[in-house]
This record gives C-alpha cells, sequence and structure tokens, in this order.
C-alpha cells in the first residue's frame, strides 16, 4: 500500500513538473518591454519559450526593427508590412510544418498587429493576448459590450459622468476609431483572411476568438464598465513581485489544463 502511495504520489510530481511549450510572436518597442516581463515570468515556471524572430539574431527587439525597418524603406505603410510579413510566413511550408511538428501548448501574442492572430488560428494553437490595444483600437471595444452612452473613448478625454455633448463627442471619436478601422487597418489582414480562412471569416471575429485577454490595465483605475470571463487584468503585474503574478499562475493552470485535456481525448 505504500508503495503504491508513494509511486503514485511521484507520478503526480512529475506531471506537475512538465512545462508546456509557448510560441511567442512579439511586438516591437513598448509592446516589447511589456511582453519581455511576461515571458521571463512564464519562463521561470520551467515552460519552453518559442520566439518567431523575423531576423538571426540575440536581441529578438532589434531583429525585429531591423525587419522593419528595411520593409518600411521599400514602400508600404505598416500595417501592408505587417501583413506581408504574416503572407510570407504562411507561404513557408517549411517553417510552417516545423511549427506544427513542435506541438506548442499555447501561442502568446500582442495583437497590436494581428500577425500573430492569424498565425495562431493557421497552427490550430490555444491563443493567449497580451493586451492593451488592438489594431482597432481600445481592446476592451472589442471583447465586451461597451456603450458609448457611458463608456468614454480613449483619448476623448471624457469621464464616466458625462453629459448629452460630451456623449456626442464620444460617439464622433468612436465613429472616427470605427472609420480608421474598417477602411485603413482591417483591410490587408482581410485580405489574409480571405485567402486563408474563408470569405465570411472576418479579422475581428478571429480575434474574438482569442481564449484569454491578459489586459495591461489595472481595473481598479478603470471606470466601471463590461468585461468578460476570460478577461484577465495584469496592470499591476508589472511591479516586481517576489512570488509568481496571477497571471503567471493562471498561464501555467491554463498549460496544464491543457496537457490534461489532450491526454484525456487521446485516451478516449
Amino acid at each position: 500500500s505504500c508503495s503504491w502511495t508513494f509511486l503514485l504520489s511521484f507520478l503526480v510530481m512529475t506531471l506537475s513538473c512538465d512545462g508546456g511549450k509557448v510560441l511567442v510572436f512579439p511586438v516591437d518597442g513598448s509592446h516589447w518591454l511589456n511582453m519581455k516581463i511576461l515571458v521571463e515570468a512564464v519562463h521561470s515556471q520551467c515552460h519552453q519559450i518559442t520566439f518567431l524572430n523575423s531576423h538571426c539574431s540575440h536581441s529578438v527587439l532589434c531583429g525585429i526593427l531591423r525587419s522593419y525597418g528595411t520593409m518600411q524603406y521599400k514602400g508600404g505603410t505598416h500595417v501592408e508590412v505587417v501583413a506581408k510579413f504574416t503572407s510570407t510566413i504562411f507561404e513557408n511550408k517549411t517553417l510552417i510544418g516545423d511549427l506544427n511538428k513542435t506541438g506548442y501548448d499555447l501561442f502568446l501574442t500582442d495583437p497590436t498587429f494581428p500577425g500573430g492572430v492569424l498565425l495562431a488560428h493557421h497552427l490550430q494553437l490555444p491563443l493567449v493576448f497580451n493586451v492593451r490595444w488592438l489594431f482597432s483600437g481600445e481592446a476592451h471595444l472589442a471583447v465586451a459590450p461597451s456603450s458609448v452612452s457611458y463608456i468614454p473613448i480613449c483619448f476623448s478625454h471624457n469621464s464616466d459622468k458625462i453629459d448629452f455633448f460630451q456623449r456626442i463627442r464620444n460617439m464622433i471619436h468612436y465613429i472616427m476609431v470605427f472609420y480608421r478601422d474598417y477602411y485603413v487597418s482591417r483591410q490587408p489582414y482581410q485580405a489574409l483572411c480571405d485567402r486563408y480562412f474563408g470569405n465570411n471569416v472576418s479579422l475581428m471575429s478571429l480575434t474574438q476568438k482569442a481564449d484569454l485577454w491578459l489586459m495591461r490595465v489595472d481595473f481598479t483605475f478603470e471606470v466601471p464598465r463590461p468585461t468578460m470571463p476570460n478577461v484577465i487584468y495584469i496592470g499591476a503585474s508589472k511591479v516586481s513581485l517576489q512570488r509568481p503574478s496571477k497571471f503567471v499562475v493562471f498561464t501555467s493552470i491554463y498549460l496544464l489544463y491543457l496537457q490534461t485535456d489532450w491526454v484525456f481525448n487521446k485516451g478516449r
């Protein structure tokens, strides 16, 4: 009896120490600084991290900036550059094959530029956002109902208590954001959606299918607004802590759930 108990305990401990494989599609600039904090914390929990880098470099940021600058010099807006970069990845059958064979458990990206969103769905991997902004603007507008009657649009300088004229200004800002998203930001990416996912699939629908939204804001300082169960506010987690922050713990639990679910389905 004691030997069976010891064996069972050993197996449980072995399973709990088995880290997951995380594929990271980074974004440059200040977005990378936030992503670096998250990646280092996840790596400290014995998970394997792989960066999808645009250049063979010891510095992810420098590699991406170098590639981005070269493509900008050749012409095209930043939206077209990212769309072209994503299309190049899709057409690289060797790279896609290697990514599929590795067996990643999770895809982590910043959806400011949605190349990672498209690639995650192309690889059919669980998708986690480290997010503050989307290609379409403020992330809350996409993940939860946000009535412009009382939810202030970013840069409108409105509070959560607005009068009639402030609501009009709020609506004007919303229309401007919607116009920029639909007619400027979304078009190059929508062409990729039509090509690889079908004509009835929109970029926003793929974005809204993300499994977890790690929102880089502190809920304490956000105005009262609707949210969703798969949104975790990690604004306070940017500060260095002596213990693992809540988003690292939650990500580790989610990876363990994915592994357990895979074993269960395989057994069936």
